[in-house]
């Protein structure tokens, strides 16, 4: 019985469990358990990279298998090419360490279900790095805030309307890119 019960796999009661242990929502839980493969994925995560990596690329997974339209009236079997757990564990290193945002971390979690790269070596080819250097942000802020074509939006801000912050905001965004 104990060779056995060494040589089965997790059933989906320990996945549930897993899950459970990560905070997960139940129906997460429930779509990972629709595609075995995602669930094993999973929990191999957590047990190298701990529970927050796990949960979040649990997210990513469940999220994804409501997404699998091309666009072009086809669809892509998600299993065809699964990502390692070597970069799965990279790209949500990276987003915890905000070297990327949110929205770009599932754009390349998608673009990885059908591309062998590395996650970081895709972010940077598309220039999805994110500057967090408080330094080189204060530079920035500083250079456009010293621009003249700021002058108006300072004045307006001094006067009590807020909504011109906005224009400062995308101008700083642009400059950082």
């Amino acid at each position: 019985v104990n060779s056995i019960q060494a040589e089965v796999p997790m059933l989906p009661g320990d996945y549930r469990q897993a899950g459970a242990n990560m905070s997960l929502d139940k129906s997460v839980i429930n779509s990972l358990l629709t595609t075995p493969i995602y669930a094993e994925t999973v929990f191999k995560v957590q047990q190298l990279g701990g529970d927050a990596l796990a949960k979040r690329i649990a997210h990513w997974f469940a999220s994804s298998m409501n997404t699998n339209d091309l666009g072009d009236g086809t669809t892509r079997n998600m299993t065809d090419n699964l990502i390692s757990v070597e970069y799965l564990l990279e790209l949500a290193e990276m987003v915890e360490a905000n070297e990327i945002n949110s929205t770009n971390a599932k754009e390349l979690f998608t673009t990885l279900m059908t591309e062998s790269l590395s996650p970081r070596q895709l972010a940077v080819t598309r220039g999805m790095i994110q500057v967090s250097d408080e330094e080189e942000i204060a530079k920035i802020v500083d250079e456009v805030l010293a621009d003249p074509s700021s002058v108006q939006s300072l004045e307006d801000i001094r006067n009590g309307k807020d909504k011109a912050i906005g224009y400062l905001v995308g101008k700083i965004i642009k400059k950082s890119k």
